[in-house]
């Protein structure tokens, strides 16, 4: 456990009597001009960040990352009822069009969020697992730690993320138009009640079939949003999932060239349950679920990702068996509310050994106990300094963040062995068991992602590799 040391505790300030603050962190200030930030409608106001990479930042330094415009809103579901709230913002030019900007090093853009980690006490249960999703091979919200002042009154650690939006460095989709409505599209499982307050029923449709415990299930419009897709959109994409669901639920749905792997990207399914599980996360599959589907040109199965909110997750509560290394979550009691995807997905055998490979692979590779330690490790390293100020700004105990970290490791490493000796599936029995064989991906011969003409490798999931030649 770390000493504590003489701290600077910073007190409520009126602006522009911010005393010398040092940090190793990014600084984000934030100046409402005495609005307040409100949870549903965003205000104007200013925000500037001071950033000297690899070296100390301070107060007294101009602000030379940004020093401009945002709109701001409070957000999250439960977190909105924390002390320490969270925010989105969007970067913002002076007559309040987009500013699409690079910040921290993060690909330009003009969506951000402001996450203020506050139930997780380790502070890296989210970076952690963004991080070993991309470290799996998919697209994770990029971020940079930080320490964020709004009004001279410090807010403490808080972590810059990336919305998650379609963009070309983000969800990488196709634009979808009325000339070719196939895709992409991005939807979402989630609550429909947020800090009280109802979705509009525009902003959802209803599944045909019922969850695992017979409740009905919302998809809620991402990309198009709900207030831009057309109509002839929407049919298409509630038409798409009635379709998917409709042969899930149908007997020998895993049989056939129309099976599953017509359906859904393997590699991307088995990579999003093998987190989900990994962390025993108590929202996996009923919240903060993002599905996006690429124009046809493109593929024409679903993809599952990217991953997003974690805090309830690896232990950390026992609400829904959350703290219970054993089980799976669709079998908790919060499991009930989950669509019956996964467990149909399992159903596949080629799905559940495909499964098997992977997380052997994994364990051997991202997944094993030193990498993911390793990464602690880092994670921590990174905000060791300003995690102290955090912990005293908002009054937890150095023990506690102590007894956190500590509990975070062992039932990690107590998850792993379950998920060693409970993992679906049988790997040596990856190409026998299949009469068919699917699409991974198609690369160019330098083995970059590719749909264009020319030359293409395509690449399937019983090791074979096919060379075409696309002239159209």
């Amino acid at each position: 456990m770390k000493n504590l040391l003489p701290l600077l505790i910073i007190p409520l300030l009126s602006f522009g009597q911010i005393p010398k603050f040092e940090s190793e962190l990014p600084i984000i200030m934030i100046d409402t001009e005495n609005q307040t930030i409100l949870n549903e409608e965003r205000i104007i106001c200013n925000m500037g960040i001071i950033y000297n990479e690899g070296e100390t930042n301070n107060t007294e330094n101009a602000f030379n990352e940004y020093n401009g415009n945002i709109s701001i809103e409070i957000r999250g579901t439960s977190s909105q009822f924390y002390e320490k709230k969270s925010y989105s913002i969007e970067t913002q030019k002076i007559n309040g069009d987009n500013n699409n900007v690079s910040l921290l090093g993060l690909p330009k853009e003009n969506d951000w969020i402001l996450y203020g980690p506050y139930f997780d006490r380790t502070l890296i249960r989210n970076t952690l697992t963004y991080k070993l999703f991309e470290n799996m091979g998919h697209y994770s919200p990029r971020y940079r730690y930080c320490e964020l002042f709004i009004n001279n009154d410090y807010k403490g650690v808080y972590v810059f993320i990336e919305k998650i939006k379609r963009d070309k460095n983000r969800i990488d989709i196709l634009e979808v138009d009325n000339n070719n409505i196939t895709g992409g599209y991005i939807f979402k499982i989630d609550h429909l009640n947020i800090a009280g307050n109802l979705v509009d029923q525009n902003e959802y449709w209803n599944s045909n079939y019922l969850s695992i415990g017979g409740d009905s299930i919302y998809f809620q419009y991402y990309y198009p949003k709900h207030d831009e897709i057309t109509e002839d959109q929407s049919y298409y994409l509630q038409n798409f999932i009635y379709e998917f669901e409709t042969l899930l639920n149908t007997d020998g749905f895993n049989i056939g060239e129309m099976g599953l792997h017509h359906w859904i990207d393997f590699s991307s399914a088995i990579d999003f349950f093998i987190i989900q599980e990994l962390s025993k996360n108590i929202d996996a599959y009923r919240a903060s679920t993002y599905v996006y589907k690429h124009n046809n040109s493109v593929s024409e199965k679903l993809f599952f990702g990217p991953v997003w909110d974690f805090n309830f997750a690896y232990g950390s509560t026992s609400f829904c068996e959350g703290d219970s290394y054993i089980g799976w979550q669709n079998e908790t009691s919060c499991g009930q509310e989950n669509p019956n995807w996964f467990i149909k997905f399992l159903q596949d055998s080629a799905y559940a050994n495909q499964l098997s490979c992977r997380w052997i692979e994994l364990r051997n590779s991202v997944l094993s106990i030193d990498s993911i330690f390793h990464l602690m490790d880092s994670l921590n390293q990174t905000i060791y300094e300003a995690s102290d100020r955090n912990n005293i700004r908002w009054g937890i105990s150095d023990e506690s963040v102590y007894e956190s970290v500590f509990s975070l490791e062992q039932w990690i490493i107590n998850r792993l062995k379950w998920l060693d000796e409970n993992m679906f599936g049988d790997c040596e029995n990856i190409i026998t068991s299949s009469n068919y064989k699917s699409l991974l991906k198609i690369v160019d011969i330098l083995g970059r992602d590719t749909n264009q003409k020319g030359l293409q490798l395509h690449i399937y999931d019983d090791a074979s590799v096919e060379k075409k030649y696309v002239i159209e």
